[in-house]
């Protein structure tokens, strides 16, 4: 459990980007293994992949990035999501060359997955014990030396947390996890050992028990988020009957973006020539369906896999750039779509701008959005 402040700077001897490189050196070194890193928001995904690929490099021999989370399109999603279990699940041969998944809390969502090292940002103690299952999860013969027993590695700010962090965790959660991860770390070291499935029950009663007070003195503010997870808890078996991580605390977590109550928009991106032709792909090959029979199922699924959540803030739905066709608005699955302009250039895609934020649809991050006011 490495204390790690909240930075990209490798050279800084407390960086959670120093932390995360150390703690991927094996897997770096060796050329041998795979590795989960879980972060808990999607712009933290897109930054880690940005810091891995700019200490790594690219070669035939530096381990491969992929990247997971809820702004990526619905068919792109689907099949890096079928890659990743091919790669990872039960009695499936591993790629000769090393692979690291960089993953929002999207890979906490009934992936049957096998890694031999799990790294998370500090979560609540219910979301850090589902990612910890994400690791030598099946029993294999080809693990690396390196990785003879489960390790997760938990990147731990010593001192505030990322304001970034607060919309999707609670932060007396958040607090209560670090301060009970502590405890258990025997003197003047940073391992914890969690003998599961004995302990983990303990763990999740103290974090989450009603009467916690963090370290400031402010009792916790019991609400929904509290209420849910409590009701998982009191579901878990006992310790003889608790043989698989990944149900402890299923389906308590998702990307804020997907969160149940939070305002979203569904886009489809459509990349736009200077002549005012929408397409379907950069490239310009696929136009986008000015007209769609409402019985052409085929169609609608196809245009529906192109699309995304975003938040609905983000863009404006009723602007002429982003209004889908009028045919589109006797069509269940495709009337409350949103468009989003993508304008091609022969440098490549430009970001949309509107009043407020940049939009750009990356094809290795997935979409990137800007604040036009910072």
């Amino acid at each position: 459990m490495p204390d790690a402040e909240p930075g990209n700077d490798p050279a800084a001897p407390d960086s959670r980007a120093r932390a995360l490189l150390e703690a991927l050196a094996p897997l770096h070194d060796t050329r041998t293994g795979s590795a989960l890193v879980t972060c808990d928001t999607v712009e933290d995904t897109q930054q880690t992949r940005q810091l891995l690929r700019a200490a790594w490099g690219i070669g035939p021999h530096t381990p491969r990035l992929l990247l997971l989370h809820s702004k990526l399109p619905d068919q792109h999603r689907a099949t890096l999501t079928k890659q990743i279990q091919r790669w990872t699940g039960p009695g499936r041969p591993r790629p000769k060359r090393p692979f690291v998944v960089i993953s929002s809390p999207v890979c906490e969502q009934s992936l049957d997955v096998d890694f031999d090292l799990v790294v998370s940002d500090l979560a609540p103690a219910a979301q850090l014990l589902q990612r910890a299952g994400r690791g030598h999860r099946h029993p294999r013969t080809d693990r690396p030396a390196w990785a003879r027993r489960p390790v997760l590695v938990v990147l731990t700010p010593p001192g505030a947390l990322p304001p970034s962090w607060l919309p999707v965790y609670d932060k007396s959660l958040l607090l209560h996890t670090r301060q009970e991860l502590r405890a258990l770390a025997p003197k003047n070291t940073r391992t914890v050992t969690l003998a599961i499935p004995q302990q983990v029950p303990a763990l999740i009663e103290a974090v989450y028990a009603d009467d916690f007070t963090t370290p400031d003195g402010r009792a916790r503010d019991v609400g929904d988020t509290q209420h849910t997870v409590r009701a998982a808890i009191a579901a878990i078996n006992p310790p003889h009957k608790v043989h698989d991580l990944h149900h402890l605390s299923e389906g308590l977590v998702d990307d804020p973006a997907t969160r149940l109550g939070a305002d979203t928009l569904r886009v489809l991106p459509v990349y736009t020539r200077p002549d005012g032709t929408r397409w379907l792909n950069p490239r310009c090959t696929h136009p986008l369906p000015e007209t769609v029979d409402p019985h052409d199922l085929t169609t609608i699924r196809h245009l529906m896999n192109h699309t995304l959540p975003i938040h609905a803030t983000l863009l404006p739905r009723h602007h002429p750039d982003t209004r889908p066709p009028d045919s589109w608005h006797t069509i269940g699955g495709l009337r409350h779509l949103a468009l989003l302009p993508q304008p091609v250039t022969p440098a490549g895609t430009r970001p949309y701008t509107t009043r407020t934020h940049t939009l750009h649809l990356h094809p290795a991050l997935g979409l990137t959005t800007r604040n036009r006011t910072t």
